[in-house]
């Protein structure tokens, strides 16, 4: 038995925007259990924020 974490698996990066404060990309992912869905991400030198949407686009 491993004791090893299951990483995600990218299979499509696309950046959506690059600005000078931070940039917006959409990672397609397979997790370890082969469900594959989107990851938006926003990303900024220093930090970093992730807001979960549900498929209704409801923010959590």
């Amino acid at each position: 038995m491993s004791t090893e974490k299951e990483l995600p698996t990218y299979i499509e990066q696309q950046l959506f925007y690059r600005g000078r404060k931070f940039n917006f990309d959409v990672n397609k992912l397979r997790l370890p259990n082969g469900v594959e869905g989107n990851w938006e991400c926003i990303r900024h030198p220093g930090g970093a924020l992730a807001v979960p949407i549900t498929q209704d686009g409801k923010l959590y």
